[in-house]
């Protein structure tokens, strides 16, 4: 059988599920939405935010963007991705998966006018500096390629 292999990308928001296949696991994969930064070749650094994989606290949290962890079709449970994620910014976010099922919860506000808007597509996690995590699930993974990224803020954080 061959071997199918995805990897997260911060630095695009990326995670690249190649060719998923319906084996079973015990655990989920555990990421952390940190502020870093990038530095172009020859460029000036610029700060931004990705996912990485979670160090377990923020202060232990990386600065710097590097590929993130390798990830393969052993991290599906039962056919499905389970992620939970650590929040380390100051505002809240989550993670979407576009083209896999999932069931979104949207958040919403009531803007100046009196209208009420999505924050949100789905549930987030709380800036709360880290203390919590939250759990995203997206069962019955399809094979192919897929991007995630955040679900909060659209316009700011994708």
């Amino acid at each position: 059988m061959k071997t199918k292999i995805f990897k997260m990308k911060p630095l695009n928001l990326a995670l690249i599920l190649a060719g998923i296949g319906m084996s079973q696991a015990s655990h989920a994969v555990d990421l952390m939405a940190v502020e870093g930064t990038w530095t172009p070749v020859g460029g000036t650094p610029i700060t931004m935010w990705g996912f990485a994989a979670d160090t377990g606290d923020c202060a232990t949290a990386p600065t710097t963007w590097g590929v993130g962890p390798q990830l393969t079709d052993a991290d599906l449970v039962g056919g499905g991705l389970a992620i939970n994620l650590r929040n380390c910014l100051s505002e809240p976010v989550s993670i979407v998966i576009p083209g896999q099922p999932a069931t979104f919860t949207p958040q919403t506000f009531v803007d100046g006018i009196g209208r009420t808007r999505v924050r949100a597509f789905t549930h987030e996690a709380p800036a709360d500096g880290g203390l919590t995590t939250t759990a995203y699930t997206w069962p019955g993974v399809k094979n192919g390629n897929y991007l995630y990224q955040s679900g909060s803020h659209p316009a700011k954080q994708v």
